[in-house]
């Protein structure tokens, strides 16, 4: 499907109406457990072998850092999730992207939103409730506003993408 693949050339994360409720603050220890490094299994995760991505998660006393390793990116993305929920604009390319952390009931998620020519392309990623292991399977919608094609499902609208990619822990 096209729009999972321009997921992949956008590269990364975050919702369209936002179901998320900022709530209480999140802290070190509410994702000690998604710090690491993380290898996308491209097989697993329904992308092309030739689709790479490396995530390191960090974090700092206030928020969630991640780097977004792609082979066909000159340099990472490089994104901050704040524990309170608040937004974090950041260059990105000509356009920005905007970031936040938000806890649900399903787990944490992540939303990003890119401004690309001045059209939002929107990805949230809903990371597991549980503490992952070796293997993290993250919950994608990516939602384009502008410019969308491929084939239409009777569930989701046109411009609505969802897949569930799936990361391995490295050590």
């Amino acid at each position: 499907m096209r729009i999972a693949s321009g997921l992949a050339i956008i590269g990364i994360l975050s919702s369209s109406a936002s179901a998320g409720q900022v709530g209480p603050s999140l802290s070190q220890r509410d994702i000690a457990a998604f710090v690491g490094i993380w290898v996308l299994d491209a097989a697993r995760s329904g992308q092309t072998e030739t689709t790479t991505e490396r995530r390191i998660i960090t974090s700092d006393p206030t928020a969630m850092l991640m780097e977004i390793h792609r082979s066909a990116d000159a340099s990472p993305i490089a994104l901050v999730y704040k524990f309170d929920g608040s937004p974090v604009v950041k260059q990105f390319g000509s356009g920005t992207a905007e970031s936040r952390l938000l806890r649900e009931d399903a787990g944490l998620v992540l939303e990003t939103v890119f401004t690309i020519n001045n059209q939002p392309i929107t990805v949230r990623e809903l990371l597991p409730s549980s503490p992952p292991g070796a293997e993290m399977q993250i919950a994608l919608t990516l939602r384009v506003e502008h410019g969308y094609q491929g084939a239409v499902s009777p569930r989701t609208p046109p411009n609505v993408s969802k897949a569930i990619n799936v990361y391995n822990r490295q050590p």
